[in-house]
């Protein structure tokens, strides 16, 4: 099964923004290998489909399959929290 995420950053090429997309990157290599699809939304460059999703706070990550869509927001460093949060499992 593949994994579905949506990444909400706010300027996606600013030095934080690229440390937080290597990070969730990095973060869903190791526990999902290749299984994963990762799309990075700039809510700068994109605030209409922020808005839609129900962002109004940046960084926040999707798991928009499989479902229930799942989302948190802010630190991402604690792993065992990202996992509880979006239900991610080692493959």
């Amino acid at each position: 099964m593949k994994h579905e995420y949506a990444l909400y950053v706010a300027g996606k090429n600013g030095t934080m923004s690229r440390k937080i997309i290597a990070c969730v990157t990095e973060y869903l290599k190791k526990r999902l290998g290749n299984g994963f699809k990762l799309n990075i939304i700039d809510v700068i460059d994109n605030p209409e489909t922020a808005l839609k999703e129900g962002i109004l706070v940046t960084p926040s990550w999707v798991r928009t399959s499989p479902a229930p869509k799942k989302k948190i927001v802010g630190n991402f460093c604690l792993e065992a929290n990202v996992s509880r949060g979006l239900d991610i499992l080692s493959s």
